[in-house]
């Protein structure tokens, strides 16, 4: 079996076990001792795919469950103005040097690829954003492996596998 797709389906297992939801509130800069674990961190394992990435997050099945604010039509109140869709290749497209149209993040881009820390998306799912909340809001957190797993896949490029 691929070691990618076990480590996706071990991160969704573990997620599936469980962390707690919360919302958080803002930041500016990582603190240095962030900045040290994100550095530690882009010496992990394989970046995922965005399949992986896909199922571990989107679906109204998985405990993130993304899609249940983001596949709505756009809006200030319920998502942000960030519409996902409804499958993997619409919500792929409107990640991928898309432009925040929220009013709390506007012009921010969801992700750039090669660039996690320029990325407002991973910014979003792993401290406290600098504008808006922590996602997911209300959902169960993305754990670390998870995290750097998304994070290691906009570095290497964010590709659509």
């Amino acid at each position: 079996m691929n070691t990618r797709v076990s480590l996706g389906r071990a991160l969704a297992l573990a997620a599936l076990l469980g962390v707690t939801a919360c919302a958080g509130s803002s930041s500016s800069d990582p603190s240095p001792a962030k900045q040290s674990t994100q550095s530690k961190a882009r010496d992990a394992g394989p970046p995922g795919t965005f399949s992986e990435i896909y199922d571990l997050i989107f679906p109204d099945k998985t405990p993130a469950r993304c899609s249940f604010c983001h596949s709505m039509p756009a809006s200030q109140v319920s998502n942000g103005m960030l519409h996902t869709g409804m499958t993997r290749d619409e919500a792929y497209a409107a990640l991928i040097n898309h432009k925040s149209e929220s009013d709390k993040c506007k012009g921010r881009i969801e992700v750039v690829p090669g660039s996690p820390e320029k990325s407002l998306f991973f910014e979003k799912i792993s401290s406290a954003p600098s504008c808006g909340n922590r996602m997911p809001v209300g959902a169960m957190d993305l754990s670390k492996d998870q995290i750097e797993m998304i994070r290691s896949w906009i570095a290497a490029g964010a590709k659509d596998d």
